[in-house]
């Protein structure tokens, strides 16, 4: 009868014991688990970051100031041609399928880019108006890939500049007509109005776009790396001040473009 109290106190300690440990066990892994919730927030602040960057230089600072320079852009005097209408319309292209790539909420995939052309003009261009919606796909085959590869459009496609009624419409002779600087227009418009909110309010969207900015950032480096690097050119000169068509470091006059990647930004302490 006397061993009943004991089993009492082994059955009302071994709790106590095991619940002390337990404690101690949780409160590491709760001090575990705050160390990879704050580096994981670290992670993404970076990469929210390095977006703010990117959009800010290449985006903002090479696609739609170079756009401003082509749409006010105009043939010299005494000549109609050499209004620079193909090189606006190929660069707005380019926009659309930049944009595309970032804002997709599929992984991002080189060989992808005329779905997510056409994704971006249907839900982001004109989401309003389905027959300019349908104008895409055929557009990004006739217009950017006749442009792109041999500098002439395919088939009877008429490219204007300021002439925003000619934008999307099919004139008398029976022609498909797209102004490229309307194109350029809309194009910065959906930008500032819904991208752009999106990254400065650091959004589910801005996530989104931070993780296909880096997955293009490694997919191109996986490719252009080993061909890059295995090209036998003579080193440069000293760049003068007066360079503006390439960014290496040495060359700061305005104008001047270079590599997207890698990234460069300034962490916040």
């Amino acid at each position: 009868m006397m061993a009943l109290p004991n089993v009492r106190l082994h059955l009302t300690m071994s709790p106590l014991r095991w619940s002390v440990d337990g404690w101690r066990r949780t409160g590491a892994l709760v001090s575990e688990g705050r160390r990879w919730v704050e580096r994981l927030r670290s992670i993404a602040m970076s990469m929210i970051a390095r977006l703010s960057a990117f959009v800010t230089r290449n985006v903002e600072g090479y696609l739609f100031a170079d756009l401003e320079t082509l749409k006010a852009a105009s043939p010299p005097p005494g000549q109609s041609d050499g209004a620079v209408g193909y090189p606006l319309i190929m660069t707005a292209f380019s926009g659309v399928e930049l944009l595309g790539n970032l804002v997709s909420s599929s992984s991002f995939d080189a060989t992808r880019g005329a779905d997510r052309f056409d994704e971006f003009w249907r839900s982001h261009l004109y989401p309003n108006d389905a027959a300019r919606q349908a104008a895409g796909t055929v557009l990004y085959k006739v217009a950017r890939h006749g442009l792109a590869h041999a500098f002439v459009v395919k088939g009877n496609l008429e490219i204007v500049k300021s002439s925003p009624t000619m934008h999307l419409v099919r004139t008398p002779t029976g022609a498909v007509s797209v102004d490229a600087v309307q194109l350029a227009v809309d194009l910065r418009h959906a930008y500032d109005t819904q991208i752009k909110p999106a990254v400065l309010a650091g959004s589910s969207l801005a996530s989104t776009m931070a993780t296909r900015l880096s997955e293009m950032e490694s997919a191109y480096a996986a490719q252009s790396t080993p061909l890059l690097s295995g090209l036998a050119l003579p080193a440069a000169p000293v760049a003068p001040a007066t360079l503006t068509a390439t960014h290496l470091g040495l060359m700061t006059s305005p104008g001047a473009t270079g590599p997207a990647f890698p990234i460069t930004y300034k962490s916040t302490p």
